[in-house]
């Protein structure tokens, strides 16, 4: 499955909840077909052909599986089954991942960092700050991105989001954003570029867009 979407549920890709009724499933499918249709030149700017294919993929399983109440009840047991898992394995990555990071980003000079974007003077209490944070927002992670000495053109070109997405996640112009699943998964692939936990940004940052 491409990055984009891997770890999404069925009811993800629709954008419902898990109690949606048959009709709620059907009307966001009819939406979501009009939005991402193939045929959109809008869709471009946002997904590779590649992309747009298997998204339109996933769309139509989503609503075969999720308008047919036999396979709706057999699909819901494999994603209930999965959730512990979901969660044991994100907080292994915390314990794990944040430690490897650092180490890998370490330098000689104790007070330099380097990351794919070029290198950033260490700040102690700003990199507790990031440790620590209970909440995360587009303003905090400019901040980080600016900390980072990362521009905006540097961020666009490694993660193939454009400025103008990467611009509205940093301000909140959700207005100017795609669906809820794809903002997801772009900040997932900022967050990892930026040496952040992907998972606990984008869990805080959806907070924010889902309020």
């Amino acid at each position: 499955m491409n990055s984009l979407f891997e770890g999404k549920t069925l009811y993800d890709i629709l954008e419902v909840s898990l109690d949606a009724s048959p009709h709620e499933i059907r009307v966001a499918y009819e939406k979501a077909k009009m939005a991402y249709s193939p045929s959109s030149p809008a869709l471009y700017t946002i997904f590779s052909e590649e992309e747009t294919q298997e998204l339109n993929r996933l769309l139509e399983m989503a609503y075969n599986v999720l308008s047919h109440p036999g396979r709706r009840l057999e699909y819901d047991k494999t994603i209930e089954k999965k959730r512990p898992k979901t969660t044991d394995v994100s907080t292994t990555a915390d314990e794990s991942s944040t430690p490897e990071t650092s180490s890998a980003s370490k330098s000689s000079d104790d007070s330099t960092r380097h990351s794919v974007f070029g290198s950033y003077v260490y700040d102690e209490d700003f990199e507790a700050k990031i440790l620590n944070a209970t909440e995360i927002d587009g303003s905090f992670l400019q901040k980080i991105r600016h900390y980072k000495n990362i521009t905006l053109d540097q961020l666009s070109e490694k993660s193939k989001i454009s400025k103008t997405y990467i611009l509205a996640i940093e301000s909140h112009d959700f207005d100017s954003l795609p669906a809820k699943v794809f903002v997801r998964g772009f900040v997932v692939q900022l967050a990892k570029l930026l040496e952040l936990d992907e998972q606990k940004v984008a869990n805080m940052y959806m907070k924010h867009y889902t309020e």
